[in-house]
């Protein structure tokens, strides 16, 4: 036998084993730092540490009284029914799960549950009995982002600090409306540069008249009109998701002290927070066979919606 230290031999079969978190843990450069599987790798280690705070629509009704009550069914007399989620919009400073702690946030998941309702005459809103069409009309629901950021300033119209809620759903809306008017002609081929959305979802809106649990819609006197009816026609629920990513969406917000006007006392606003660097959620409902309806009782025949919104952050 030799004198010496024995070497042990290696036994190992085929190729060692390494950690599945090898790759994510070793050191890097700045750049690759950012790297969507390492960034991915990052927030689900320190998961465990943040707290996932969320913020519904009757969070807002609280913070901000005399916004509009979206719980409720209302209608509209246009032919595109904005239904903007308003927790992504803005934000109030505090220590409640529903508030801001500092001045940015990550956007984890955004969500919208919507209810529609179509015109019949066994209800009535704002005291209007509503009319079922005699014309078919054609509904989509469409959601997604408008890449144009408010990148409101001391100089701009409004400024940051005078930025109203209004003015953000306008600045939405407009956008918005621009791209639905090109679509109302069918044989138009329109280029792909003339977008200016991002479009996440589209769907057709339509009741499912198999669930309908009284008769279906029928005159039951000729002599009384066409708008004479009875039966009844199902309501539609909906879920809808806008796409964030699994690093979430920063948003850095700015401060508005007149984001929210108070009702009760004139010239007295709420202040608050809102997103002034980054895409923002739309969400609407298009009627494109609107001019076909009866003019100046458009109202009449319109369905009404109500939703709520929810948004998933972080702020840590």
């Amino acid at each position: 036998m030799p004198s010496g230290k024995l070497v042990r031999q290696s036994t190992a079969v085929g190729k060692g084993r390494t950690r599945a978190t090898k790759g994510n843990m070793r050191k890097t450069t700045k750049r690759g730092a950012y790297k969507p599987a390492r960034k991915k790798a990052m927030i689900n280690r320190r998961a465990p540490f943040v707290e996932t705070k969320s913020k519904t629509y009757e969070d807002l009704q609280a913070e901000y009284p005399h916004i509009l009550d979206h719980l409720s069914f209302t209608e509209r007399t246009t032919p595109h029914r904005f239904m903007n989620p308003e927790v992504f919009l803005i934000h109030q400073q505090g220590l409640d799960e529903h508030q801001v702690i500092g001045k940015s946030i990550y956007a984890k998941y955004l969500n919208m549950k919507l209810q529609f309702r179509f015109p019949q005459k066994a209800f009535s809103v704002n005291g209007l009995n509503q009319i079922v069409p005699i014309t078919p009309q054609d509904y989509e629901l469409i959601w997604g982002w408008v890449p144009n950021p408010l990148q409101a300033t001391g100089q701009t119209t409004p400024t940051a600090p005078g930025m109203t809620l209004e003015d953000i759903n306008t600045h939405i809306n407009q956008r918005v409306t621009d791209y639905i008017d090109q679509q109302k002609d069918r044989l138009r081929f329109i280029p792909k540069k003339a977008s200016t959305l991002r479009i996440t979802g589209r769907r057709k809106i339509r009741p499912n008249l198999n669930r309908s649990s009284t008769a279906p819609l029928q005159t039951i006197d000729p002599l009384t009109g066409p708008d004479y009816v009875i039966g009844n026609i199902p309501d539609v629920h909906m879920n809808i998701q806008w796409k964030i990513g699994q690093a979430g969406r920063k948003l850095h917000l700015e401060h508005a002290t007149n984001l929210v006007p108070d009702t009760t006392k004139p010239g007295s606003n709420f202040s608050g927070l809102f997103p002034n660097y980054s895409w923002l959620p739309f969400c609407v409902l298009v009627n494109y066979d609107y001019d076909n309806l009866p003019s100046g009782d458009e109202q009449l025949y319109m369905p009404s919606v109500a939703y709520n919104s929810i948004l998933y952050y972080t702020d840590s």
